[in-house]
């Protein structure tokens, strides 16, 4: 079984599961202030509705970007953790690539089967960061 989440939107998170030649079960939840917490009992929701323990998961396709700072940098943490913790690969996805979550999973897929080294997934932001000016020299 393998696991989809999408955390870019600010009002809500996507995650699914599945297998990889199945249609994936997905589960729209609102964002709220603990997006972690959303997350992780999510997660926990859909494995119980399947009767599946999280260590039957075989890989985890996270979507990493563009989109919210913080929602990119929550959902990479969990699915990278999650990736580390069972030994599985993480694939991240942009969400550019297509146009619904199931398409996204298709893609995904995909790049899961032809990984050979497991590494964390990276945020991808869409833009340079405009966070502050650099100081000047006095």
């Amino acid at each position: 079984m393998y696991l989809f989440i999408n955390n870019i939107s600010l009002n809500k998170i996507v995650l699914g599961t599945g297998q990889s030649k199945k249609p994936f079960e997905f589960l729209n939840l609102h964002n709220s202030q603990n997006k972690n917490d959303r997350i992780l009992s999510g997660i926990d929701r859909l494995l119980k509705k399947n009767k599946k323990k999280l260590n039957s998961l075989k890989g985890i396709i996270v979507v990493n970007g563009p989109g919210s700072f913080a929602g990119i940098r929550v959902g990479l943490s969990v699915a990278n953790t999650l990736a580390w913790v069972l030994d599985i690969p993480v694939i991240g996805i942009n969400l550019l690539q297509g146009k619904d979550s199931q398409e996204l999973v298709k893609i995904g897929i995909k790049k899961l089967l032809k990984i050979k080294n497991k590494k964390q997934v990276m945020p991808f932001y869409g833009k340079e960061p405009n966070i502050t000016k650099a100081k000047q020299d006095y």
